[in-house]
This record gives C-alpha cells, structure tokens and sequence, in this order.
C-alpha cells in the first residue's frame, strides 16, 4: 500500500513535466529534464520491485490490481525504452513515450479505484470477526481443519484435541504482508487452552485471522 502510494507520486511529479515545458527558461528547463529523469528511473525500479514483492499475494488481490500492476511495469519499461532508444526510434520516440504514459495513467487509476474498494472490503472482513472461547469438554478427540479469509490475510489451520484439550496447532497456511509475527499465537493458545486470547501487538490482523480460523476448526 506505502509502495503504491509512492509510485502514485512519483507519477503525478512526471506529469508535471507538461507544466514544466511551458518554461521559457533554458536553464530551468534543463533541471526540470534531469529530475525528470531520475523520477523516471525511480519509477522503473520501484514499480517492478513492488510487483516482485506482491507476487506471493496476488491471489489475494483482484485480477485487476494484477493486470494492471503487471501493465503498469510493461508501460514503464517503454517510456524508459522510448527515451533511451529516441534516436533508433526517431520521431516515433515521442508517440510511444506518451502513449505509454496514457495507458500508465489509465492503469494506475484503475488501479488504485481496485485497491480502495478491495481495501474496505478486507477492513470490513476484519472488523466482522467474532472471536469465541470455544468449549473443548464438547470437542472429540481428532485432527480438524479450519480456515478463514479475510482478503488481505488468509490463514488455514490443523487443530488437533485430546482429552478436550488443545495439543497441537499447525498452521498449513498464512498468506500476509507484515503479520508473520502472529504465528505464535498458536502457541499461547495451547498454553492458555483457549480459543479467544489478547492478539499479538503489531499484528493485530493476523492474529484475528489466525484465531477465526482454529474457531472455525474445531466448529466444524
């Protein structure tokens, strides 16, 4: 999210290279090209490392953040290609340049309208979980799986009892972004044999997620 907000930036500062042409000074307008330049590069190389990174979630994401993701790198790679290959190009530099910065703009919107709605629709996901002690003198001994999906995090979980006790938690599965931390909640879990304990600080949504799924386990 941090990574899409800079990129969102760093395009509307080379945007501001159509106002920065209507300078009439040369040596403004020299600056302006080189910094324009650079956020260019940087673009580039942050688009692509932030699509590298998000490449473990995509089934997390609406296809069309993934589409639109993996554009937005291809539209990046011309404009940066247009520009250093002008001279073989020759007048056709400029058309590919700004239709690759067209197709970018439209991608990156699209993008980013994707990102909010799928975003509140993860917060609402959170914010619906209901946590539960679950009573284990009702659990038969065995092995159960549970899962829950929040859209941003996903979590599958193998709970096995014994003796209406909790023995052991394996989690099969955690897909998220900063929340690793809150794997071992499973273990204070078996610790404290309860089903509904204080999540882990800076970690609050994978926690949650984590817990729903064990709930949903021994539910089933």
């Amino acid at each position: 999210m941090i990574a899409g907000m800079i990129l969102a930036g760093l395009y509307l500062l080379l945007a501001s290279r159509i106002i920065t042409k209507k300078l009439h000074k040369s040596g403004w307008q020299k600056q302006f090209q080189m910094v324009h330049k650079i956020i260019g590069i940087l673009f580039l190389i942050l688009s692509g490392i932030h699509f590298i990174l998000v490449i473990p979630l995509l089934d997390q994401r609406p296809v069309v953040m993934t589409v639109t993701g993996a554009v937005m790198v291809l539209a990046a790679g011309v404009e940066a290609g247009s520009y250093l290959f002008r001279e073989r190009f020759a007048k056709r530099w400029v058309w590919m340049h700004r239709g690759s910065a067209i197709l970018l703009l439209i991608c990156l919107l699209t993008h980013i309208g994707f990102g909010i709605v799928s975003l509140n629709q993860y917060k609402g996901r959170i914010e619906s979980i209901e946590l539960k002690d679950i009573n284990l003198n009702k659990i038969e001994d065995g092995s159960y799986m549970g899962e829950y999906d929040a859209g941003y995090i996903y979590a599958r979980v193998v709970v096995t009892v014994s003796k209406h006790r909790l023995q052991d938690i394996q989690i099969m599965e955690h897909k998220t972004e900063k929340g690793k931390s809150a794997e071992v909640i499973t273990e204070q879990m078996i610790e404290q044999q309860r089903t509904n304990i204080d999540v882990i600080s800076g970690a609050t949504n994978s926690s949650k997620v984590i817990e729903k799924a064990v709930c949903n386990a021994l539910e089933s």
